[in-house]
């Protein structure tokens, strides 16, 4: 079968994303506004704090009032989170870490509804043939902005049970092990600059 991937085994479907995610968008600017952010509280996921398929620690907060009142962009562990805006196409899983917190008005949120998850979604929405599918539309914008509709839309090819498992747990083993290096790769770095600084403010010195 051919699909937005290429070949597939003709047992593979090809539905659009939405028969099996929901496709929910942040809130409004109206429904979150600057003077509703405040220094500590639940955290608010933008599409600034999504990089290198992480989610990083937000700088927005909101009080649990407000929180409660905007229920509905809640965020759960197997979810995926979209950035709306940009020229780079940017998503990531919500894990354990992030269940509670909130999406903002950049972000678009998947959520899956059934048999297929949020992890086999992140690792689908990496193959570059989504990828040009998705930019095309994007890239035709004078702002680049993507929409739920648009989400909701990707055909989505869903190998049977049993391959989905393999797929998820394959790439999970190896982007494990991809992380590792880069914790040693910035530790090691972070070193380097710490002896540079010292050596050149002769702090340290190296016996012969």
């Amino acid at each position: 079968m051919e699909s937005v991937i290429g070949p597939v085994p003709d047992d593979w479907q090809q539905v659009p994303l939405i028969d099996h995610f929901s496709v929910q968008t942040g809130p409004g600017g109206s429904s979150l506004q600057k003077k509703h952010l405040v220094g500590t509280g639940v955290p608010v996921v933008n599409g600034a704090d999504l990089a290198d398929g992480r989610i990083r620690p937000p700088s927005a907060r909101v009080n649990p009032q407000t929180r409660v009142r905007l229920a509905r962009y809640e965020l759960r562990a197997g979810d995926v989170v979209f950035a709306r805006i940009g020229q780079r196409i940017k998503y990531a899983p919500v894990g354990a870490r992030e269940a509670g917190w909130l999406i903002g008005g950049s972000c678009i949120r998947m959520r899956p509804r059934g048999e297929v998850s949020g992890e086999y979604l992140v690792c689908y929405l990496s193959h570059p043939g989504v990828a040009d599918w998705l930019s095309g539309p994007l890239h035709r914008q004078i702002v680049p902005s993507a929409t739920a509709p648009l989400l909701g839309a990707l055909p989505l090819v869903v190998p049977p049970a049993d391959v989905r498992a393999s797929i998820v747990e394959v790439t999970g083993v190896i982007e494990r092990k991809a992380r590792a290096h880069e914790d040693v790769a910035r530790a090691t770095r972070t070193l380097l600059d710490s002896v540079v600084r010292e050596m050149l403010g002769g702090q340290l010195h190296l016996q012969d």
